[in-house]
């Protein structure tokens, strides 16, 4: 199966997903145009496992700061989101995202297709445990919700940047970094106030 991924990210590096033709992908991986329908079931198929690859390989590029991330939660996160940015269009152009996008918001639950969030929100929620788990950060909700924050945040500013080609990857993780700050804080400041009152 990698050899057929790695000849679709070369098309798509050459041609653009566009361009990237089920015809073409079986010639350049050299196996039958069933085998791939097979495996990913159509060109979407491809393209989105080649999305939740992205950021599977990306755990490389992002492991040292999730195995020791800074003691500070929006450090930490701020971090993760300048990477998740810098490194958006390695392989995939925007007309892939879009797929994968479109993909996304039109499966059921119970698809696999799901599985590119899981990825995402899975590592963010493991950072903030190892933060937490050093006294940074205060477990349970506290934790949930910054979990959710940056990852709503970064979907957003993801959804920007895939839609509109004007947006630079690090406009849109400048903004993501602000925004997500903001609220932060906020969250940070109101589980502080909540444990003095109950002090109190």
């Amino acid at each position: 199966m990698d050899e057929i991924l790695d000849a679709a990210q070369e098309l798509i590096v050459e041609n653009g997903s566009d361009g990237m033709a089920v015809e073409a992908l079986a010639d350049a991986a050299e196996v039958s145009v069933v085998t791939i329908y097979n495996y990913f079931g159509s060109k979407d198929g491809v393209i989105h496992r080649l999305g939740t690859r992205h950021h599977e390989r990306a755990l490389a590029l992002r492991e040292s700061l999730l195995n020791d991330p800074p003691a500070d939660p929006v450090s930490a996160l701020e971090r993760y989101i300048d990477l998740t940015f810098r490194h958006a269009f390695d392989v995939l152009d925007r007309a892939a995202w879009r797929h994968i996008l479109a993909i996304d918001f039109g499966v059921p639950e119970t698809s696999p297709h799901l599985d590119i969030d899981d990825v995402v929100h899975g590592q963010v929620d493991g950072m903030l445990d190892r933060v937490a788990a050093r006294g940074g950060l205060p477990g349970g909700a506290v934790r949930r919700d910054l979990t959710d924050l940056a990852h709503a945040i970064m979907d957003y500013h993801f959804y920007r940047l895939v839609r509109d080609g004007r947006v630079a990857p690090v406009s849109a993780a400048r903004l993501a970094r602000r925004q997500f700050r903001v609220a932060a804080y906020a969250v940070l400041a109101q589980a502080r106030q909540g444990k003095e009152g109950g002090v109190r």
